[in-house]
C-alpha cells in the first residue's frame, strides 16, 4: 500500500515526464509523435499503478537495440532529425516500464531533461517557455522528494516502523516552487551576460514553409475566391518621424514592370550585392545622404517563414540591417526590393531604413519622366491590348481637373474606386475573355490585385509610368507592446507612380471595403498573448551580440549617470554642514565615528519594524473605547450631512480623502473642515472632547446642511433664471 509521501513523489514525477512529453510534442507537431507520446504516458501510468514492470531488467538491452534501429533508419532515409524525437520517447518509456530505484529516477529526470533541450532546437514558439516554466517547477519538487523517499527508505531500513513524512506539505512544496524560480531568475541573468552567436535554433524549424497570401507573381487568369487567414506573418516596430505617414502602412516585397495581358511578371530577376558599409547596416544602390533625417522610417521587422525568398521593407529602403545569419545572402534587385538567395525557414529579424517621398513642394511633383526609370519601359503594353481600355482612360483623363499632375493621378484612382466594387469573391472569367477587361466592363468587382492592375495599365496608356507591387499592409496595432501584427490576411497589392523628382509613390486604388481599410488597434486578450511572443522571440530567440552590447551600454550609462548624481549629492551635503575638507574623516577618530554611525543606520533599519509594530500594539491597547464610539458618531453625522454633494464615502478611503474628492464649496469647507478635525482627535489622537466642544461640532453640522440646502437652492433659481432669459432671446 502506498503512503503519502510515495503518492507525493510519484505524482511529482509523473509531472516531469508529462511536461516532457508535451514539449516534445509541441515542438516537432506531428500528430503520430504527439499520439506516441500520449499512449506511452498512459500505459507507463497505467504500470506504475498497477505495480507491474513489463521489461524488468531488461532495459538498457532493450535501449541498445532502439538506438540501432534508429541509426539504421536514419542511414537508409538519409536524414536523422525525423526518428529523433521518437528516438528520446522510447529510450524514457523503456526508463518507465523498468524496476526503478533512486538511481533510475535519476536517469528518468535526466531523459526528460534531454526532451526539454530537443524541443529548444525544434521549436521558436512560446509554448517551449511554458514547458520550460513546468518543468522546471516540477523538476525541482521531483528532486527534492527523491531524495527524501530515497532517505526514508534507508533509515527505514535502519529503524522499521520510524515516521519520516514529517513536513512533506503545502509549505514544502511551495518553498521548493520559490526555489525554482530562484533558479530561473539566475538562469536568465546568465542567459543574458553569455556570449551571443545568433544562431536562433540552428536553422531547424517544426514548419519548413508557410503559404501566405503574398506571392511573387501577379496572375489574373487564374481568378477565384480568397481564403482569409488570419495566421500572422511578421511584426513590425515603427520609428522615427514619419512613422505615421500614410505610405509608411505598405510593406513592399516584389514590383513588377512587365504586363503580358493576363499577368504581371519581371523583366530582370538579376538581383545585386549589398555594399557592406560596416558590420552591421549595409547601403542599397540609392545614396544615403541625400535623404534627410526627417524623412527616414526605422522598420524593425520580425518575419515568419513565407515560403519565399522576400524581405519586406517600406518604400523605398536605402538601409539594410543583418537578417539574423543570413546577413551575407541579402540582396536587393533592379527594382529597389529586398530579397534573399536562400529561403528562410524560421523566424528572422533585419531593420529596414526607408526613405518616404518629400512631398511638400507638390505642385512641382510630374508623373510624365522626360527619361525612362531606371532605364527600364514602365509604360509597357501588349499589341492585342483591349482599345476599349484607351478610351475608357482618354474619357477618364479628360473629365477630371487638376492644378497638377500628382493630384490627377490621385483623382484618376478615385474615379476606379467610383467605378468598381471590392470583394474576395471573384466572379470566373469566362473562356477566351481577358479578366482585366471582364473586370472593368462586365463584372466590375474584383480584389486588390484586379485593382492594382487596372490602375496601372490604364495609366500607361496614357503615358504615364507605372508598375504593380505587392506584400502586406500595417493594418493591426498593438498596443501592448507597440508595433504592427501583420497576418497573412493583410497580403494587399497596389500600384506604384513615378513621380519626379520624388521616385516611385504609392497609388492605392482598393475600395474603402479592403485592406486599406482604417487602422484597428487591437487590444483584445489574443493581441496580448501575441505580445508575449512579441517579447519571446524579440529578447531570448533572436537575442544576440548586438542586443548584449547595447545592454552593456545601457548599464554602464545608467551607473554613470547614479555616480555623479551621488558624487553632486555629498558635494551638496559637505557644503551644508560646512566642511571644508573630507580629510579628516581619514584620521582614527573620524574612521570610528563613522562606523559608529553607521551601525546605528543599521540597527534602526533592522528594529525600526519591531518598535513600530510595538508602538502602534501599545497605542492600540491605549485608545479608550468610549474615544472611538464618538469618533464613529461624529463621521456618521458628517456623511449623513454631506450626503446630497455626490457620491457616498468608499470602504478603503480615509475621511479627508472623502472630502477632497468631494471638492466642497468654499462656504461650506469651514465647517467641514472643524468637524474633521475634531474627528480626527477623537479617532487618532486618544484626546477627549468636554460637552461645549461636541456641541459645538454639532452646531457646525448642521450650519452645514443649511449651507448646502442654500447652496442647492441658489443653483437651482441661477439655471431657472438662465433658461427663462434663453427663452425670451429665442422669442
Amino acid at each position: 500500500m502506498r503512503d503519502r509521501l510515495d503518492f507525493i513523489f510519484l505524482s511529482a514525477a509523473y509531472a516531469v515526464v508529462a511536461i516532457a512529453f508535451l514539449a516534445i510534442s509541441l515542438a516537432d507537431n506531428r500528430v503520430e509523435l504527439a499520439g506516441t507520446c500520449a499512449a506511452c504516458f498512459a500505459f507507463s501510468t497505467f504500470c506504475e499503478w498497477r505495480r507491474w514492470a513489463p521489461i524488468g531488467r531488461h532495459s538498457n538491452v532493450t535501449a541498445l537495440l532502439l538506438t540501432l534501429l534508429t541509426i539504421v533508419y536514419g542511414f537508409v532515409m538519409g536524414d536523422y532529425l525525423p526518428p529523433l524525437p521518437f528516438f528520446v520517447v522510447g529510450l524514457l518509456t523503456l526508463k518507465l516500464l523498468s524496476h526503478k530505484t533512486a538511481r533510475d529516477w535519476k536517469q528518468i529526470f535526466a531523459l526528460g531533461l534531454m526532451h526539454l533541450a530537443l524541443a529548444a532546437v525544434l521549436t521558436v514558439d512560446l509554448s517551449f517557455a511554458l514547458c520550460y516554466f513546468l518543468f522546471a517547477v516540477a523538476a525541482t519538487w521531483a528532486v527534492c522528494l527523491l531524495n527524501i523517499w530515497h532517505e526514508r527508505a534507508r533509515l527505514r531500513e535502519a529503524q522499521p516502523g520510524g515516521d519520516t513524512e514529517q513536513g512533506i506539505g503545502l509549505s514544502f512544496l511551495a518553498i521548493t516552487g520559490l526555489l525554482s524560480l530562484v533558479s530561473m531568475v539566475c538562469a536568465a541573468a546568465i542567459f543574458m551576460v553569455l556570449p551571443r552567436v545568433g544562431l536562433g535554433n540552428f536553422g531547424i524549424s517544426r514548419n519548413s514553409t508557410r503559404l501566405t497570401g503574398f506571392s511573387e507573381s501577379v496572375q489574373l487568369d487564374d481568378l477565384g475566391p480568397l481564403l482569409q487567414n488570419d495566421t500572422p506573418v511578421m511584426r513590425v516596430v515603427l520609428s522615427g518621424p514619419s512613422a505615421h505617414r500614410y505610405e509608411a502602412r505598405y510593406m513592399r516585397g516584389a514590383a513588377f514592370d512587365r504586363w503580358d495581358g493576363a499577368r504581371w511578371t519581371k523583366s530582370s530577376h538579376r538581383a545585386l550585392s549589398i555594399a557592406g558599409r560596416n558590420r552591421d547596416f549595409r547601403d542599397l544602390t540609392r545614396p544615403t545622404e541625400i535623404v534627410p533625417d526627417s524623412l527616414r522610417l526605422i522598420q524593425e521587422i520580425t518575419l515568419s517563414p513565407t515560403g519565399t525568398a522576400a524581405l519586406f521593407a517600406c518604400p523605398e529602403p536605402i538601409i539594410v540591417r543583418e537578417a539574423s545569419f543570413y546577413a551575407d545572402t541579402v540582396k536587393v534587385d533592379l527594382f529597389n526590393c529586398l530579397k534573399l538567395l536562400v529561403t528562410p525557414s524560421i523566424d528572422i529579424q533585419y531593420t529596414a531604413i526607408s526613405a518616404l517621398p518629400d512631398l511638400q513642394h507638390r505642385a512641382a511633383a510630374r508623373v510624365f519622366p522626360a527619361q525612362r526609370p531606371g532605364g527600364r519601359d514602365y509604360t509597357q503594353l501588349p499589341d492585342d491590348l483591349d482599345p476599349r481600355l484607351s478610351a475608357l482612360a482618354q474619357q477618364w483623363w479628360q473629365e477630371i481637373d487638376a492644378p497638377y499632375d500628382l493630384r490627377r493621378v490621385e483623382l484618376f484612382a478615385q474615379r476606379l474606386l467610383e467605378h468598381c466594387e471590392y470583394t474576395l469573391d471573384v466572379p470566373a472569367t469566362p473562356n477566351g475573355e481577358n479578366p482585366l477587361a471582364f473586370f472593368l466592363f462586365t463584372s466590375k468587382r474584383g480584389h486588390c490585385e484586379l485593382f492594382a492592375t487596372a490602375l496601372a495599365v490604364l495609366l500607361r496608356t496614357l503615358g504615364v509610368a507605372a508598375r504593380v507591387a505587392n506584400g502586406f499592409i500595417l493594418q493591426e496595432y498593438i498596443p501592448f507592446e507597440e508595433y504592427y501584427l501583420v497576418r497573412q490576411s493583410h497580403a494587399h497589392a497596389w500600384t506604384e507612380v513615378y513621380v519626379a523628382p520624388q521616385g516611385w509613390l504609392v497609388v492605392d486604388a482598393t475600395p474603402s471595403g479592403s485592406q486599406a481599410t482604417p487602422l484597428q488597434v487591437n487590444d483584445s486578450f489574443s493581441a496580448l498573448l501575441d505580445s508575449v511572443g512579441f517579447l519571446w522571440m524579440r529578447w531570448v530567440i533572436s537575442y544576440n551580440a548586438e542586443d548584449q552590447r547595447q545592454l552593456a551600454l545601457d548599464a554602464k550609462s545608467m551607473f554613470s549617470e547614479l555616480k555623479a548624481s551621488s558624487l553632486q549629492w555629498l558635494r551638496e551635503t559637505r557644503d551644508q554642514l560646512g566642511i571644508e575638507s573630507m580629510s579628516s574623516w581619514g584620521s582614527s577618530a573620524g574612521r570610528w565615528t563613522l562606523i559608529v554611525v553607521l551601525m546605528a543606520l543599521l540597527a534602526v533599519v533592522l528594529l525600526r519594524r519591531r518598535w513600530a509594530r510595538l508602538l502602534g500594539r501599545s497605542a492600540l491597547l491605549a485608545r479608550n473605547p468610549s474615544h472611538l464610539a464618538a469618533a464613529a458618531g461624529l463621521l456618521h453625522e458628517l456623511e449623513e450631512a454631506l450626503a446630497g454633494c455626490g457620491s457616498p464615502r468608499r470602504p478603503p478611503e480615509t475621511a479627508a480623502e472623502w472630502l477632497a474628492r468631494l471638492s466642497l464649496p468654499e462656504l461650506v469647507w469651514p465647517q467641514a473642515d472643524q468637524v474633521l478635525h475634531g474627528f480626527h482627535r477623537l479617532r487618532y489622537g486618544n484626546l477627549p472632547l468636554d460637552a461645549d466642544e461636541r456641541a459645538g461640532l454639532m452646531e457646525r453640522i448642521r450650519a452645514l446642511k443649511d449651507a448646502l440646502r442654500n447652496a442647492s437652492q441658489t443653483g437651482a433659481a441661477t439655471s431657472s433664471r438662465i433658461s427663462a432669459t434663453t427663452s425670451r432671446q429665442r422669442l
